[in-house]
């Protein structure tokens, strides 16, 4: 029988600023629909210090009746950082954890698509309208 694991994210937000709270919801709105089956948790708290914006990660491992252990890991502090992250690295480093090997197809797909729209664009300057297929 294979381990059992629960993953969760925590996001804290210093609560004395509104901006904060929303980047912290759109966060976890984002982290909840791109993993929906392997990430079990995902918590907003509030912090009265200034400057506080933490995402941490913790996955347990329940080894079939043998104990659970359970890893934690800083994914983003503020204060460390600088600013906030962006919610492409911040979906890759939790795929990284909670699916590592997976590939992270939705952000690679997200990302050529980007590209080809950049192509479309650079042939679309100019004076004449060229449409290439």
């Amino acid at each position: 029988m294979s381990p059992t694991y629960y993953s969760k994210i925590t996001i804290t937000y210093y609560s004395g600023n509104e901006e904060w709270l929303s980047k912290a919801t759109f966060f976890a709105q984002e982290l909840q629909s791109t993993f929906p089956t392997t990430l079990n948790e995902v918590s907003i708290c509030k912090a009265s210090n200034d400057e506080v914006f933490t995402i941490k990660i913790s996955v347990s491992k329940d080894s079939n009746g043998g104990g659970a252990s359970t890893n934690e890991a800083v994914l983003w502090d503020r204060t460390i950082n600088i600013g906030f992250p962006d919610v492409e690295s911040l979906k890759g480093a939790v795929r990284d954890i909670i699916e590592p090997g997976s590939g992270g197809g939705n952000i690679r797909e997200v990302e050529a698509e980007d590209e080809d729209e950049e192509e479309y664009e650079e042939e679309d300057e100019g004076d004449d309208l060229m449409l290439s297929i």
